[in-house]
């Protein structure tokens, strides 16, 4: 669903006009188009233009074409452009240069963005500079990888040293979801690099998560029950031909009983787990009412600090949630509650 083939077919201005929020240079507080590097012209628009290297994101293309050099920065700045962030290029810090600077509410980061064109660059190597770096400026660190495809361990090692790497494909998502959803996406960067996105955010969580935590958390996994039935059903007939050698009662007969019993454990396995999903998807609509007032759209990993339940488990609930139609999937990871359930 990308807008740029959309603007390039645009003939009138006012429907133009009615489209320009969703172009990723048009800069919504000031009315400037950060292409042009000047005031937002209907006649100079450049997705209307089609200009040779922006047909990256095309409907046939729909993936970013990240480009080496300065053109790697740009689109890195464009995407915080995009957010309602003010990035600078090239900065200089203590004698290092920072590919890409944005300063938010005080914090500081700082974004080095690579093409990978041969095997002499390690990302291991890059991580353990910036981590330095980091440390020594006071900055928090986004690398931009492109053209390489990162190990799982050079994401740990990332982790651990507090450090975020976006390739190619995160990139791209992280635009595309950019294009609807601004202060989401906004405040989900934020969130990744340890910045509060809101003054007062990160209190607001942590009470909700005091609130919902207790009441979401022991509902995590499944019943207990559906253990009790599985082992039941591996060496219960044992205990049951045990019974029949020292009692009254027939092989038959235990066998019987070790099915009736069976059957009885499944089926209060299934009703134990039906009542816990209907529990964690009241639960889950309560906290996303509360989310809410923050912000339209909410991130799994919100859900998942507030209510304690692992991000797989939260995805589950709210795509059956969303059979219903009472929460709305707007992108990966990407939330909303319908009117529906903003009913009361």
């Amino acid at each position: 669903m990308w807008q740029y083939k959309i603007f390039k077919e645009v003939s009138k201005e006012p429907e133009w006009k009615r489209l320009r929020r969703k172009c990723p240079y048009y800069e919504l507080t000031s009315g400037r188009c950060s292409e042009l590097n000047d005031f937002c012209s209907f006649h100079r628009c450049p997705l209307r233009k089609g200009k040779p290297h922006m047909e990256m994101r095309s409907a046939e293309n729909s993936k970013v074409a990240l480009r080496k050099g300065s053109l790697l920065e740009r689109d890195v700045a464009r995407l915080f452009r995009l957010v309602g962030l003010n990035p600078q290029l090239n900065v200089k810090l203590n004698n290092y240069e920072v590919d890409v600077l944005v300063i938010y509410q005080g914090g500081k980061i700082a974004v080095e963005c690579k093409q990978y064109e041969s095997a002499s660059l390690t990302v291991r190597n890059l991580i353990h500079e910036w981590h330095s770096k980091g440390e020594e400026l006071g900055l928090k660190v986004i690398l931009v990888l492109a053209g390489i495809k990162i190990k799982p361990e050079e994401l740990e090692l990332a982790k651990r040293c507090g450090i975020v790497v976006w390739d190619e494909e995160k990139f791209d998502r992280l635009f595309n979801e950019a294009i609807e959803l601004r202060e989401a996406v906004r405040d989900k960067i934020l969130l990744e690099v340890g910045i509060e996105p809101i003054e007062g955010y990160d209190k607001t969580i942590k009470e909700l998560a005091e609130k919902y935590r207790p009441l979401l958390h022991p509902l995590k996994g499944n019943p207990a029950w559906g253990g009790i039935a599985g082992m039941w059903l591996s060496v219960g007939w044992l205990l049951a031909l045990f019974i029949a050698a020292v009692t009254p009662l027939t092989w038959h007969q235990m066998i019987s009983v070790w099915f009736v019993v069976l059957v009885a454990l499944i089926v209060i396995y299934k009703f134990s787990a039906s009542q816990r999903r209907k529990k964690k998807s009241r639960g889950l609509l309560h906290v996303m009412a509360e989310l809410s007032k923050i912000r339209k759209a909410m991130l799994t990993e919100e859900l998942a600090y507030v209510s304690g339940l692992p991000s797989n488990e939260i995805e589950k609930t709210l795509q059956r949630l969303e059979k219903t139609g009472k929460v709305r999937s707007l992108h990966k990871g990407l939330w909303e509650l319908t009117e529906t359930s903003r009913k009361p």
